[in-house]
């Protein structure tokens, strides 16, 4: 190889530090593989006792943790208790507001009813009897008949 410097002599002294630098490592003797591979067991050992050192710790947070759940659990049960009678009672009120929805309002049939007869025409008594299927005669025989019978007087 032809090396070519066209420098001044002055500066020509100074040569890079790099270029005289050889690449043999001896360290007393002993060589850069047997250091490298000390240094690769060292860490191997180091990074297996880390790991069985933070499952050991997690092993300890678990049985913290499940031993404040055990103590916890008989709250949960009294909780879920009282979820199940909360959504139980809000069925009931749901299933009363339908009803008083669906009313039948008595008062106000009974004004209409004597808003609708002649003045002067008093109603004594008003029966409602429960059993349809009862208030009437057979239907094949003549058209339905009234049935005489007790009901009730409102």
């Amino acid at each position: 190889m032809i090396k070519i410097n066209l420098l001044p002599e002055e500066l020509k002294g100074h040569e890079s530090s790099f270029t005289n630098m050889k690449m043999n490592f001896n360290l007393r003797g002993r060589s850069v593989r047997n250091i490298a591979i000390a240094a690769v067991v060292v860490l191997a050992v180091a990074h297996a006792s880390l790991f069985f050192y933070r499952r050991k710790k997690r092993g300890r947070r678990i049985g913290r943790c499940r031993q404040k759940y055990k103590g916890l659990l008989p709250g949960k049960r009294e909780c879920d208790a009282l979820k199940a009678e909360v959504s139980v009672t809000n069925k009931k009120a749901r299933a009363i507001e339908g009803l008083m929805a669906d009313r039948f309002s008595w008062a106000k049939k009974l004004n209409d009813l004597s808003d609708s007869l002649a003045p002067g025409i008093w109603l004594t008594a008003v029966t409602y009897e429960e059993r349809l299927s009862e208030a009437f005669g057979p239907v094949g025989q003549g058209g339905r008949q009234k049935r005489r019978g007790k009901g009730r007087r409102a």
